[in-house]
């Protein structure tokens, strides 16, 4: 029996009146969702929903969120605002990972405090990523907040993936290449090789991609794609940091120009 944790609001509910809103859980525990739940909805929406949590907790819209959420709230889209404390509540206690993946799918800028946070856990304990894999490909890779999208892009040569699910990530990369940030197209190529490192078909097309990416793109994704084309050269290398050893923001963007 796990008892419900409430997190996120899903949904942007400005201008609605919050009193017809509920948070419904997942079997997990986890709230991921948020519902209109009135008499006439009964059948839908099921039962009548378990009390709030008691506790401290943080409002959206009139709705009570986890307090470690909480912490990634503020205005200021340029700064990542408590995410790294978020690495290390998390770190110490892993329980609470399932919370952070779920808050990437939150409304703004929470949601890209969130994939700092993921990204920067993951690159110590991949492994939480396990059973995510779908997740990732599907419902985190389809926001379009390029915050969000060059964390998916670091993300994904961690997943543990299935063929399909290999060719979805590739598609995915692909697409990522001509996204309008500088920063997402350079975690793109980033990304493609690493994937392409032990797969020599894959990396008889990755090389090509990016010796021409190398030639036309940025300052920045000319020099990362010198560097990946000469680790494609002799594989098993070790691999450049993915973001220079830190988190980029919002304000990251003009440095990868």
């Amino acid at each position: 029996m796990h008892t419900p944790v409430w997190l996120v609001v899903l949904a942007d509910l400005s201008g609605v009146d919050a009193s017809i809103w509920s948070a419904t859980g997942a079997a997990s525990g986890i709230i991921v969702a948020v519902r209109v739940c009135e008499p006439a909805v009964t059948a839908v929406c099921g039962s009548p929903l378990p009390p709030r949590a008691p506790g401290p907790s943080t409002g959206w819209n009139g709705l009570v969120t986890h307090p470690l959420a909480a912490k990634l709230q503020g205005t200021d889209r340029r700064s990542i605002g408590r995410s790294q404390e978020v690495v290390s509540d998390v770190l110490a206690d892993p329980g609470q990972f399932s919370l952070l993946f779920d808050a990437m799918l939150g409304p703004d800028p929470v949601r890209m405090r969130a994939a700092d946070a993921v990204e920067k856990i993951t690159r110590r304990r991949p492994d939480l990523l396990q059973g995510l894999e779908g997740r990732v490909l599907t419902e985190v890779a389809a926001i379009g907040q390029q915050e969000v999208r060059w964390h998916v892009a670091q993300l994904l040569p961690r997943l543990a993936l299935t063929p399909p699910q290999r060719a979805r990530a590739i598609t995915i990369l692909r697409d990522f290449l001509d996204d309008d940030s500088r920063i997402v197209r350079t975690f793109a190529m980033q990304a493609l090789a690493d994937l392409a490192e032990h797969d020599e078909p894959m990396r008889r097309w990755v090389r090509p991609l990016l010796a021409e990416l190398t030639r036309t793109g940025t300052p920045a994704m000319r020099s990362r794609g010198r560097k990946l084309l000469a680790r494609l050269e002799e594989p098993g290398l070790s691999r450049p940091p993915a973001d220079g050893g830190g988190g980029m923001t919002h304000a990251g963007e003009d440095a990868v120009q």
